[in-house]
C-alpha cells in the first residue's frame, strides 16, 4: 500500500514539473503599461523590447481582435512599421530536446493586397552568440493560429528572440498579434499533452480503492 502511494505521488510530482513553461509571462498577462504604449523601458514583465516599431498591448474586444488567451497580447506592426523585437533569456539542460509554441494572428486592418505578416523566431546560445534555431513564421488571417518548433539546447544559457520581419505595408498597418508563448522540455509535445494532475489523482484513488476492495474480498 505504501509503495503504491509512493508511485502515485511520484507521478503527480513528475507531471507538474516535466513540462513546466520555461518562459515567464508567455501570455503577456503582466503588462508594464496600459494600454498601448511600449518602449525599451516598459516591456512586458519578464521580456526585453527593442526596435523601431510601436508594439502595444491590447484589451480583449477593445482594439483589434480578442486575445487568444486571457486579456492581453502583443501586437507588432503599429504605425505601418516593422522591426520590433521581444527577447527573453531562459535556462535549459544542454543536450536535451525542447518544444516551443506560440499563437499568431493578423490583428486588424486586413486589406486585399497587404503582405503576409512574418515573425522571425530564433533560439540563441548566449555562451557564444550562435543561433541554435531560426525560422520565419507567416500569418495572413485574423484567426489565431498555433505555431510550433523544436530544438536541441546547445548550452544551458539561451535566449528566445521574436522579431517582426514583415517586408512592407500596403495602404495602412496590418498588425500581427502574438500570444501564449511557451517552451517546454521534450520534442513535439506541449503542455496540453500532459495528463492533468486531477486526472492522475483520480487514477490513483481508483487504484487504491481497487487494492482495498481486493484485500476485503480475500478475507473469510
Amino acid at each position: 500500500m505504501k509503495k503504491l502511494c509512493s508511485v502515485i505521488a511520484l507521478a503527480l510530482l513528475s507531471s507538474s514539473q516535466a513540462y513546466a513553461n520555461l518562459i515567464t509571462n508567455g501570455g503577456f498577462e503582466s503588462p508594464a503599461v496600459l494600454p498601448y504604449a511600449m518602449t525599451s523601458a516598459t516591456p512586458p514583465t519578464g521580456w526585453s523590447y527593442s526596435g523601431s516599431t510601436v508594439d502595444y498591448y491590447s484589451f480583449t474586444n477593445m482594439w483589434g481582435i480578442p486575445a487568444q488567451s486571457g486579456n492581453y497580447y502583443i501586437a507588432f506592426g503599429g504605425n505601418s512599421t516593422t522591426g520590433g523585437r521581444l527577447t527573453q533569456d531562459f535556462n535549459a539542460t544542454a543536450g536535451d530536446s525542447f518544444h516551443g509554441e506560440f499563437w499568431l494572428s493578423a490583428q486588424q486592418f486586413l486589406q486585399t493586397g497587404n503582405p503576409l505578416q512574418q515573425l522571425n523566431v530564433q533560439i540563441i546560445n548566449l555562451d557564444d552568440d550562435s543561433v541554435a534555431y531560426n525560422n520565419d513564421f507567416s500569418i495572413f488571417d485574423k484567426v489565431w493560429t498555433k505555431e510550433a518548433f523544436d530544438f536541441v539546447a546547445p548550452s544551458a544559457n539561451l535566449r528566445l528572440q521574436l522579431t517582426d520581419v514583415t517586408t512592407s505595408q500596403n495602404s495602412g498597418p496590418v498588425n500581427m498579434g502574438l500570444d501564449t508563448v511557451s517552451i517546454v522540455e521534450g520534442s513535439g509535445q506541449g503542455p496540453a499533452n500532459v495528463p492533468e494532475p486531477a486526472s492522475l489523482a483520480l487514477l490513483g484513488a481508483g487504484l487504491v480503492g481497487t487494492r482495498i476492495f481486493g484485500k476485503r474480498r480475500k478475507q473469510p
